[in-house]
């Protein structure tokens, strides 16, 4: 199952204790260090893998992983019902374009037991992210 190979090549980067396995897939196995935790990764819909995160104590609310993305990213309807702030406008670089987008500021999203501080986040339409969110590298490395 390719969900299995991916979560193999997490563990080490993702972090999470108590979460439980997602229905339908396998327990996870005991952390193998103390410091060290392991996320039951999930997948949605479109077979991308997913961990559950919560937003200032609210959710969880399934985001995607993407370690290929700097910057985790919101999607702005679930913002505005969070009542984040906004934050600094950013620059977002795609394919063709450069474009300048607003961000808000998340004060504390939790991932496993292990919590992010001050997150600015851009904030996209969820009907573009497809998810409530993405986790980039700068919450997957903290």
């Amino acid at each position: 199952m390719r969900l299995s190979r991916l979560s193999v090549l997490f563990l080490p980067l993702l972090a999470a204790g108590a979460v439980p396995p997602v229905q339908g897939q396998e327990p996870l196995p005991e952390p193998p260090a103390e410091q060290d935790t392991v996320l039951a990764l999930g997948a949605d819909r479109l077979e991308r893998m997913t961990v559950p995160v919560s937003i200032e104590g609210r959710g969880p609310y399934r985001f995607i992983v993407d370690t290929g993305s700097e910057r985790t990213v919101i999607a702005r309807e679930l913002a505005r019902e969070l009542r984040l702030p906004a934050g600094a406008t950013a620059r977002v670089h795609s394919m063709t374009e450069v474009s300048k987008i607003a961000t808000v500021v998340i004060p504390a999203l939790e991932i496993g037991g292990r919590e992010v501080r001050s997150i600015h986040a851009p904030a996209l339409e969820r009907r573009h992210l497809r998810a409530e969110g993405t986790l980039g590298v700068d919450s997957v490395q903290s």
